[in-house]
């Protein structure tokens, strides 16, 4: 019969360093992974801010028409909604297109553009811009009013 001979000696130098080169390697594509997902969450919720704030200018333009059409039919052409849900004219720049200044949370502003339709109906087009790691983006949203009552 074979003896069996037990290496109680523990781990060689050898082996203990390929075993934290295994983990450094696992640690970091975990380090990475999670990087970029923070990253593409914050993208998330620029975006989704950028949305609540389209459509909270819609709703106030919604309240509005409810209030009187004769005065909201009036309402037409470009304006900047500031946080409030004041509408002021816009900045027109080089290329003639109009420009709000960052009038929310000093990132976001809100572009409105109001057209009539006759009979009784008002396209508006909701435009939220803001900067995202230096980078201009924007959120834009359509919708139809119409003279209901």
């Amino acid at each position: 019969m074979k003896k069996i001979r037990c290496n109680l000696q523990g781990l060689s130098l050898i082996e203990s360093v390929v075993t934290i080169g295994i983990v450094l390697l696992l640690a970091t594509g975990l380090v990475i992974g999670m990087n970029s997902s923070l990253a593409n969450a914050r993208r998330s919720a620029s975006r989704v801010k950028g949305t609540e704030y389209a459509v909270d200018a819609i709703e106030r333009l919604r309240k509005e028409r409810d209030l009187s059409w004769s005065a909201f039919a009036l309402l037409q052409g470009d304006s900047c909604m500031d946080g409030d849900g004041e509408l002021t004219g816009p900045v027109y720049g080089e290329s003639d297109e109009p420009i709000c200044p960052m009038v929310i949370d000093s990132t976001y502003s809100r572009l409105v553009q109001l057209a009539y339709t006759p009979p009784d109906q008002m396209n508006i087009d909701v435009t939220v811009a803001f900067i995202e790691n230096g980078v201009s983006k924007s959120v834009t949203m359509k919708t139809l009013l119409t003279k209901w009552r």
